[in-house]
């Protein structure tokens, strides 16, 4: 059973994908998706509850992921429960959580000349360890995708010839 007065806290470590950082200023959200009981039986969330998800019975990664872009397009309109950004350590903490499930997001940000993104992903708090006992002090280690960002160019022909505009190539 889940000790419901414990204090709860969920902590992000953010790695570089290439390199050995930890990103600062990078901003995540957390949204409670469902409720968790003493009994520890996830109950959706409005409007988490209109996509008709037995939470309790997911059986693997891919029913996971799919539960998480379900309600990732359900939080576009929906304010998060915290926000929080990485400090000098690419570490952020949240804390006074309720038991629950919650789904993870973060906002894509350039620092250094990279492009830093991950996917959204859900996590309980509390959450079960490799001894099957309750740890109510959740850590999560996120890698981020590093790119380069994507850049707009503009392309601008210049012609120094006599030839006709008819004559000259539309597209290059």
């Amino acid at each position: 059973r889940v000790d419901l007065t414990q204090p709860l806290t969920f902590a992000i470590q953010a790695d570089d994908n290439e390199a050995a950082a930890h990103p600062r200023d990078v901003t995540f959200q957390l949204s409670e998706v469902a409720d968790m009981p003493a009994a520890a039986r996830l109950h959706l969330r409005s409007p988490y509850s209109t996509l008709n998800i037995d939470m309790n019975a997911l059986k693997n990664a891919a029913d996971w992921a799919a539960a998480s872009e379900a309600m990732k397009a359900l939080t576009a309109s929906e304010t998060p429960d915290f926000t929080g950004t990485t400090d000098e350590n690419g570490r952020v903490a949240f804390a006074g959580l309720n038991p629950g499930l919650y789904l993870v997001s973060g906002t894509p940000v350039i620092i250094g000349g990279w492009a830093y993104s991950f996917q959204s992903f859900l996590t309980s708090v509390p959450t079960r360890n490799v001894d099957d006992e309750w740890q109510y002090d959740v850590l999560s280690t996120i890698t981020l995708e590093r790119s380069p960002p994507l850049i707009d160019l503009e392309c601008v022909n210049v012609w120094d010839d006599d030839t006709p505009g008819a004559h000259r190539h539309v597209q290059i």
